[in-house]
């Protein structure tokens, strides 16, 4: 009886609290490679093995993630830092949308997802972009991109991050998808979950394909999640252009941190100032209820000491009673 206690509480230190868990992820990076100072490519490690990082551009380690989250979980690394990306605006263009920008990002060449599938992150927005030493930026707030997916080209992907509010203080969830392809459908749509800059959020956004099929766009759906300081909110949407693989395949390209890379006055100003404790990627649209059991657990170390705190116990207690 003993043996299978142990054995079930292996399995729940593993598995964590819900039936998804953040080491089955497609890609899972818990930004833990330094504690302070600038990021580097190697630094920039997939829990998984499956990515590896190129073009880490204006990141950092020097932002301190709380304690607990808003969703209850823990940091999920051990040195309690998250990835900073830091963009800023070098030269204020003449009009409201060509502010030049050099954007904060990193790069995985083969790291895009299609069809249903599942982003979720734990994240602190600093606010529009600003200017370097002596510029003040120019740009009203706009798109603040914290994923393209293979979108650019010819791949009809995705792009997932944050629509800002004229105040320059707040910012909704935000998904898009290419206008190409022959489908019909929604194919840009701006939630009512906003953030307000210098909190952090538990944030998710499932995409599910319903019977499979991309053309079918009365099942499909897209699902954002905001865990912040009042409590979870979700919106779900259907009858979304979904991209996959067999209808309108996006690239294999994965860019974090902006739309575009490089300096810019073009798809560069969409970049997220702010920091990531962790990026997820599923190949799944998950539930409700994985994602905030995923939103509440701990970092998977943590969860491990937890349990082995627990088996020490019983261990002393079995040894008294004897």
């Amino acid at each position: 009886m003993f043996a299978r206690f142990l054995f079930l509480l292996g399995s729940f230190c593993t598995a964590g609290f819900g039936s998804v868990t953040l080491q089955q992820a497609d890609s899972f990076w818990k930004f833990d490679g330094g504690a302070s100072g600038a990021a580097s490519n190697a630094q920039i490690v997939d829990f998984t093995g499956n990515h590896t990082a190129i073009n880490a551009t204006r990141l950092s380690w020097n932002t301190a993630v709380p304690a607990v989250s808003p969703g209850g979980g823990a940091p999920q690394d051990t040195l309690g830092r998250a990835l900073s990306f830091d963009p800023y605006v070098t030269v204020a263009g003449a009009g409201t949308t060509d502010d030049t920008t050099a954007a904060a990002t990193f790069q995985v060449a083969n790291g895009a997802v299609s069809g249903s599938f599942s982003v979720l992150t734990r994240a602190m927005w600093d606010g529009p972009v600003l200017g370097e030493a002596g510029v003040t930026a120019n740009d009203v707030p706009g798109n603040y991109w914290l994923l393209n997916n293979g979108l650019g080209g010819n791949g009809i992907g995705f792009l997932f991050g944050l629509l800002g509010n004229a105040d320059g203080q707040t910012a909704r969830l935000a998904y898009y998808t290419s206008s190409g392809g022959s489908f019909g459908g929604t194919r840009s749509l701006t939630s009512t979950l906003a953030i307000t800059k210098g909190v952090w959020y538990d944030i998710g956004m499932v995409v599910d394909m319903g019977d499979g099929n991309a053309a079918t766009l009365v099942d499909n759906s897209v699902t954002f999640y905001l865990h912040g300081p009042g409590g979870l909110q979700m919106q779900t949407v259907t009858g979304i252009y979904i991209s996959d693989v067999t209808t309108a395949a996006p690239s294999t390209t994965l860019t974090v941190g902006s739309e575009s890379t490089g300096l810019g006055a073009s798809n560069q100003r969409k970049s997220f100032d702010g920091s990531l404790d962790y990026l997820a990627m599923f190949d799944v649209g998950m539930t409700q209820a994985d994602v905030q059991a995923i939103f509440a657990a701990p970092e998977p170390s943590r969860a491990l000491l937890l349990g082995l705190g627990v088996v020490g116990l019983l261990l002393r207690r079995r040894r008294v009673e004897v």
